[in-house]
C-alpha cells in the first residue's frame, strides 16, 4: 500500500493541496516531491476531474469511497472551505432539504445568469450532474427537479415534503 493510500484511508478523501502538506509533513519530503507523489497516482486512488477547485486542486478519494457518506461530506467541506460556487448550489439544495425544482434552483443557487467571470447557473448543474453529485428528476405536477444523489434513497419522501412545501 502506497503512503498515499494509507493517508487516504486514515483522513479519507481530499483535496490534492491538502495531501501535499500532510505528505511534507509526515514523510519529510520536499513540496515539489509531494507534488509529484499525488500527481502519480495509485491504480485505487482516483481524482474528481471537471470540477476545477482553486490553484488547480483536485479532489482526491479512494476508489471504495466513491459516493459513500464519507465521499459527500469530505466533496462538500472542500466545496465549503474554498467558497466554490458549487458550495452555494449545493447548500441551496440542503436548505430545501435535498430537492428542489429547477427554475426555482436558478434563483436559488446565487449564480448570476450572465455575468463575466462567474458560473451560469445552468453550468453548475450539468457539472454536477455530470459528476453525479445532483441528478435531474421529471416529477408529476411540479416539472423537472434537481435532487442532491446522497439523497436519491430517500426520494418518495423528499417528494412527499417538496410537494407539501411549494403548497
Amino acid at each position: 500500500m502506497s503512503s498515499l493510500e494509507s493517508i487516504l484511508k486514515k483522513k479519507g478523501p481530499c483535496l490534492s493541496s491538502d495531501l501535499v502538506k500532510i505528505l511534507v509533513e509526515e514523510d519529510r519530503v520536499s513540496n515539489e516531491a509531494a507534488r509529484k507523489r499525488v500527481s502519480r497516482l495509485g491504480v485505487n486512488i482516483h481524482r474528481l476531474e471537471g470540477l476545477p477547485f482553486p490553484r488547480n486542486a483536485k479532489f482526491i478519494y479512494l476508489k471504495k469511497d466513491f459516493r459513500s457518506p464519507f465521499f459527500w461530506q469530505a466533496l462538500f467541506a472542500a466545496f465549503k472551505e474554498t467558497n466554490s460556487a458549487y458550495w452555494f448550489a449545493i447548500s441551496a439544495i440542503e436548505e430545501r432539504e435535498g430537492i428542489i425544482p429547477y427554475d426555482h434552483f436558478l434563483i436559488a443557487c446565487g449564480s448570476p445568469i450572465r455575468q463575466k467571470k462567474h458560473l451560469p447557473p445552468q453550468t453548475i448543474v450539468e457539472r454536477l450532474v455530470r459528476h453525479e453529485v445532483f441528478f435531474v428528476k421529471e416529477v408529476e405536477g411540479i416539472g423537472k427537479c434537481i435532487v442532491l444523489t446522497k439523497y436519491e434513497d430517500d426520494l418518495s419522501y423528499l417528494l412527499t415534503k417538496l410537494k407539501s412545501r411549494l403548497i
